[in-house]
């Protein structure tokens, strides 16, 4: 999907609670890093896992001075636990 830059030592911090990458907070004053720490414990809840791949593609995206890239956001569920 194309979101904004997740920089490679912020994506292990990403689903920490209150943590807010540096485009997260160019871009607005209003998060609180919350959104994927939520994001987590639910997919937890349902035994999933989340793997967050940045820039899978070479091709940036300029707006408004924030920088957008082609980051991969991977859901895994635990087949054996589907009904």
């Amino acid at each position: 999907m194309l979101s904004i830059t997740i920089k490679d030592d912020e994506v292990k911090k990403i689903c920490q609670k209150k943590f807010r990458a540096e485009s997260a907070i160019a871009l607005t004053n209003d998060g609180k890093g919350i959104g994927m720490n939520r994001v987590l414990k639910t997919l937890k809840l349902n035994n999933a896992k989340l793997e967050i791949k940045p820039r899978v593609t070479n091709q940036s995206t300029l707006h408004k001075d924030i920088y957008y890239d082609n980051n991969q956001f991977i859901i895994e569920f635990d087949k054996t636990r589907l009904i």
